[in-house]
């Protein structure tokens, strides 16, 4: 086995009971919101498996915890203890015991703990656990629940991961990449917390089995701009909440997940105006800003019915939120679904993204002459040079208002 180092120890997280040198174990645990570390001697007498205490981390260090262990394995080995030199033979037993054990103990289903996974242990780790959460789950429900969602822990297999994986390596590989870290993390933190002798079914390494990645872009999917106000003629008739959500990312341009994660608070009816949270990633460093976003009057009469409707303050702040309990905001499969109803395609035969509603527009913005530095800031793009940059700071929001009226009447058009 890899040994524990004096550094990994003082990562381990609680709850878990880890195995750090043959017989020597550390278990992790919270008292009364304290984060305490034990250093324990197992061993097995007569068959009956025995966790001896040997003292905290704070008294002992790793080298005299392990001295201990073996002294007092000499002065037990007189008493038929198993020794460290059998430990193939207990790792044998320990897995036959693990395994009745999973036939008489209710495994949970990947969704069941993933879910405990993120909201108690998790999110008290992040500085924004409602933010994080979301983006955990909306990966997970998209792309790992319906594969194995519903499967027991201990039925989850390499080629389960394998599977789920494949179809968007090549098209979505961030997404991807970082959903094989969550389901590792995942299972690593089952099999820790119980010390059992799985094996992590999305490892690094399992890449290798799946189609190479070149890092070539491939634009999202989009509707050509004289085709939506067809389709948002069609969409008009969807009230569900998904519907709605779509339809104020064709209004505004904004990213589905900026309009997912958008809030009551952020609404200013009397101004038409939606205080939007952009968040954006610059040399690994994530930066947040507030881009006034207009609100045209068959979006502003949308929300205020869905308001009316829906909306309850003790619930939820989120606009689009799930309902359920804790009021979170709805997933992107959510959204997705309600898109996929409609089958539309682009040139290229490939089913129309959400993102690709912000092509849509710069394609009308660009075809009609609008200022495209306007069309810019309401995308939150960041790009150019510093003199382009400087002017971008400035929101120009009247400006932008008169535009995004016009794209909206465009729209209404059909």
């Amino acid at each position: 086995m890899a040994r524990v180092t004096s550094k990994e120890i003082e990562g381990i997280s609680a709850p878990c009971f880890k195995r750090i040198d043959d017989n020597l174990y550390l278990k992790a645990a919270f008292v009364k919101n304290n984060l305490y570390k034990t250093y324990y001697l197992r061993y097995q007498l007569n068959g009956k498996r025995i966790d001896k205490s040997l003292g905290s981390i704070n008294k002992l260090t790793l080298k005299q915890a392990k001295d201990k262990c073996r002294k007092l394995l000499v002065d037990l080995s007189d008493k038929q203890i198993a020794p460290a030199e059998t430990l193939a033979m207990q790792k044998q037993n320990l897995k036959l015991s693990q395994e009745r054990a999973i036939a008489a103990e209710q495994v949970p289903t990947f969704k069941e703990f993933s879910r405990y996974y993120l909201n108690e242990i998790k999110a008290k780790e992040w500085k924004r656990p409602h933010k994080e959460v979301g983006t955990w789950n909306n990966r997970l429900t998209s792309y790992a629940y319906p594969f194995i969602g519903n499967k027991k822990l201990n039925d989850i297999k390499r080629r389960d991961i394998v599977e789920l994986l494949t179809p968007i390596w090549l098209t979505k590989n961030e997404s991807a990449v970082k959903l094989r870290r969550y389901i590792s993390q995942i299972m690593n933190y089952y099999i820790d917390l119980h010390d059992l002798e799985w094996s992590d079914p999305a490892p690094q390494r399992i890449t290798a089995l799946l189609p190479k990645y070149t890092g070539s872009v491939e634009h999202f999917a989009s509707l050509h701009y004289e085709k939506a106000p067809a389709f948002f003629k069609r969409l008009q008739g969807n009230i569900y909440t998904g519907g709605i959500a779509l339809k104020m990312i064709m209004l505004t341009g904004s990213r589905q997940n900026e309009v997912r994660q958008a809030r009551w608070s952020q609404i200013d009816f009397e101004n038409d105006c939606w205080l939007s949270r952009i968040f954006k990633r610059e040399r690994r460093l994530e930066r947040e800003f507030i881009l006034p976003i207009p609100i045209q009057p068959i979006l502003k009469k949308e929300l205020l019915q869905l308001k009316d409707f829906a909306h309850n303050e003790e619930q939820s702040d989120y606009i689009f939120h799930t309902g359920e309990g804790g009021g979170q905001f709805i997933t992107e499969a959510a959204i997705r679904k309600q898109l996929d109803r409609y089958g539309e395609r682009d040139y290229r035969d490939k089913p129309i993204t959400m993102h690709g509603f912000r092509t849509t527009f710069m394609d009308w913005a660009r075809a009609n002459q609008k200022n495209e530095a306007l069309a810019d800031i309401q995308l939150s793009h960041v790009h150019g040079s510093k003199v382009d940059q400087a002017y971008k700071r400035d929101n120009l929001f009247e400006l932008r208002k008169e535009l995004m009226f016009d794209y909206a009447d465009y729209l209404q058009a059909a």
